[in-house]
């Protein structure tokens, strides 16, 4: 007789299967076979039939249950029942989990005997009894119980296998079973690591160190951090340890260590002249970027915020903790879709090791740009990315570097960060950075005319500082002058506030080219109402939409950072609140393409 768990639950006799009935038949079956001869209670076969909620009736619909499972068995089995509860005990026949468990020690004593293939066929055997997803038929209360730890059995097993092939240099062989191995279970750092050393026997180190990468980022955005497994695999590749080779193959391909010695490159732009603010959270992100620290560092923040001025202002303050080099790359800057990351991780391969050849593929350079980085104290900065997407390949890594990047969108999604979304100035912040750009007696002589500028501006630093520039290139003007500007509608404020290359459209411009159409469209729309701060009732009219699905849409653009939420005074209502200046800008677009 075989008795079979390992796949659908069955009983063979003569190869012919028993009628073993429905799920809970089956499920008293199993949980016997599971116990190996060993009680158990009637509260624990309970729970395997009918969890927490069992029927009144369950003790005879148990021994029910036990009578039929009796006399199909017999003379095969005996099912006892003593005070701890019910045990089964076959005279004779197998149990294929026990024999799945004995190939597989078969497999560990073959493996300590460096034996690898008959370690591999012993556990190749073992895996191939494997019909399908262990106790099939069952209640899900036994599934969930036991499934688990007999899967963890099995991929136990598979990695033991893994190894023994890759032991006997069959590296190639197995790579595509590895790498599909690996996208089921993406968790398993095991499996990760030895795909990691068959690319990189295969001459793929640039793919080996990628994977790595990747397995980091998931590990991350399930709230976990690289083990040592990985973390040793990842840095015997770096130094071509040896150890990685095939016993069986030629010379593993190794990227020469000239490569590994990266440069010392400085590409921050300029110190911000006049930098005003956020000086608690700049001591808080200079925190975060210290060698206790780890995970990218993200600010966001709609335009005009100051991300980019923050970030530049926050690496300057931490050269001396990045004397191995600083990185910078205005990814905003680059025609957008999928060649931006391509050409961003170009920019800083090439800063690296200027005089190395650079690859063609997104994964090659991002493989070779992490292992220029790695174990040096290198300090990134990625100014405008668009989404989690475009800044995963971008990010350095294990080791010491770090990055800061800075992103309209809150990058939600992105594991292991550290987030800053900024808001707008304080009034006196805003205050601080007028005087600093047209001094303080100017200010200081119309003080209602500088508040009334700071509102106009949105207490936007952006903006501040373009109303600054515009004053102080204009000294016979008034602040109120500029005032009465702004607030006269026949003006656009855009234009008002536009000074040489100094021109609040390009961030406007940027944002709105980063939004799907699906929101740019009705984003424009509301544009076109009166009041900036626009309600859920409001926009569904405006929109011509439901309640629920303008604040949907309303909640999308909040995340993109196009419009703010802002919850009323005693309210759980939330209001959304757009800016002048992208009203005026998307006003200014909808003209143009008419």
């Amino acid at each position: 007789m075989q008795f079979k768990l390992l796949g659908p639950v069955e009983v063979l006799h003569d190869e012919q299967p028993l009628p073993l009935g429905g799920s809970k038949p089956r499920t008293l079956l199993t949980a016997l076979l599971l116990a190996d001869g060993r009680a158990v209670s009637e509260a624990r076969l309970g729970s395997m039939l009918w969890d927490d909620r069992p029927p009144r009736t369950r003790r005879a619909q148990i021994h029910t249950y036990v009578s039929r499972l009796r006399k199909l068995l017999a003379p095969y089995a005996d099912v006892e029942r003593t005070r701890a509860g019910y045990s089964l005990h076959p005279h004779e026949g197998t149990l294929d989990l026990g024999e799945f468990r004995r190939r597989v020690e078969l497999g560990h004593e073959e493996a300590r005997r460096e034996r690898h293939a008959e370690a591999s066929a012993h556990l190749a055997a073992a895996l191939d009894m494997w019909r399908g997803p262990a106790l099939g038929g069952t209640t899900d209360y036994l599934v969930d119980a036991e499934r688990p730890r007999l899967e963890e059995a099995r991929l136990a097993a598979l990695e033991d296998r893994v190894d023994a092939d890759l032991a006997q240099g069959g590296h190639s062989r197995i790579l595509t079973e590895l790498g599909g191995l690996v996208e089921e279970h993406p968790l398993r750092e095991r499996l990760r690591a030895q795909l990691m050393t068959a690319l990189y026997r295969c001459g793929r180190q640039a793919d080996a160190l990628e994977t790595c990468q990747r397995g980091r980022d998931l590990l991350a955005a399930a709230g976990l951090r690289c083990g040592p497994v990985l973390d040793r695999v990842f840095h015997a590749i770096l130094n071509a340890d040896p150890d990685l080779d095939a016993r069986a193959s030629g010379p593993a391909y190794a990227m020469p260590r000239q490569r590994l010695r990266a440069a010392r490159p400085c590409l921050l732009p300029p110190d911000v002249a006049g930098f005003t603010g956020r000086d608690a959270l700049l001591e808080e992100l200079g925190r975060r970027l210290g060698p206790a620290a780890s995970g990218p560092l993200v600010i966001s923040g709609a335009v005009g915020v100051g991300k980019s001025g923050l970030a530049v202002r926050l690496a300057h303050r931490c050269l001396d903790d990045f004397p191995d080099g600083q990185l910078y790359v205005d990814v905003d800057s680059m025609p957008p879709g999928p060649g931006r990351t391509r050409a961003a991780l170009g920019r800083l391969v090439e800063a690296l090791d200027p005089d190395g050849t650079l690859p063609d593929s997104v994964e090659e350079r991002g493989g070779l740009y992490r292992a220029l980085v790695t174990d040096r104290r290198v300090l990134v900065v990625v100014d405008g990315a668009a989404d989690e997407a475009e800044v995963r390949p971008l990010l350095p890594g294990l080791g010491q570097a770090r990055v800061i990047v800075t992103a309209r969108a809150r990058m939600a999604a992105l594991g292991g960060a550290h987030r800053a979304d900024l808001a707008e100035f304080t009034a006196q912040e805003a205050m601080d950075l007028l005087r600093r750009i047209v001094g303080v007696p100017r200010v200081a002589a119309e003080p209602d005319a500088a508040e009334h500028l700071m509102g106009l501006c949105e207490y936007l630093p952006g903006a501040v500082h373009a109303a600054g520039a515009r004053l102080a290139a204009r000294p016979h003007w008034t602040l109120d002058r500029l005032v009465r500007r702004l607030r006269d509608a026949s003006r656009n404020r855009l234009e008002e506030l536009r000074v040489s290359d100094l021109d609040l459209r390009t961030g406007l411009a940027r944002a709105c080219r980063d939004l799907p159409a699906e929101l740019l469209a009705p984003l424009t729309r509301l544009a076109f109402l009166t009041e900036r701060r626009i309600s859920v009732p409001e926009a569904a009219r405006a929109l011509a939409l439901p309640e629920h699905e303008a604040e949907d849409l309303l909640e999308s653009l909040a995340d993109a950072q196009a419009v703010r939420a802002v919850v009323r005074d005693r309210s759980d209502a939330i209001d959304y609140k757009i800016s002048e200046f992208l009203a005026v800008y998307l006003r200014e677009q909808h003209a143009k393409s008419i």
